[in-house]
């Protein structure tokens, strides 16, 4: 098994599960792990853990909490959740509207039947 390398255009999760998996089947020492996970990090990855050891040299829960919250996509709306959306508000404005021109239909025929009456008289 090679290890795992992460470029930072996929999923950390992966990548993280990769590297577990390695250090458990080579016997990889708790203090080796980030140093053997930041020689295969690339591009944006390789860029962002530089900036990260300025500032610390995180230990390697840490430094998963950090590669996922620095790469893990963000959930993208469902598309069609905000189309029922709009159904539904559109079906809440129809039976309005068809309340509104109920309340019309009553009062129109009331109004008819008066006058109807007015000029019998």
């Amino acid at each position: 098994m090679e290890f795992p390398q992460f470029d930072g255009t996929s999923d950390p999760e992966a990548f993280i599960n990769q590297c577990e998996l390695y250090f458990r089947r080579e016997c990889i020492m708790v203090e080796e792990r980030v140093w053997l996970a930041s020689r295969n990090l690339k591009a944006d990855a390789r860029e962002w853990f530089r900036q990260v050891t300025q500032d610390e040299y995180p230990a390697w829960r840490r430094f998963t909490e950090l590669l996922q919250r620095r790469f893990k996509p963000t959930p993208r709306p469902n598309p069609l959740h905000r189309l029922s959306l709009g159904v539904d508000n559109c079906l809440r404005n129809l039976a309005e509207m068809t309340a509104q021109l109920d309340r019309l239909q009553v009062r129109l025929e009331k109004e008819d039947r008066e006058r109807r009456a007015a000029v019998h008289l």
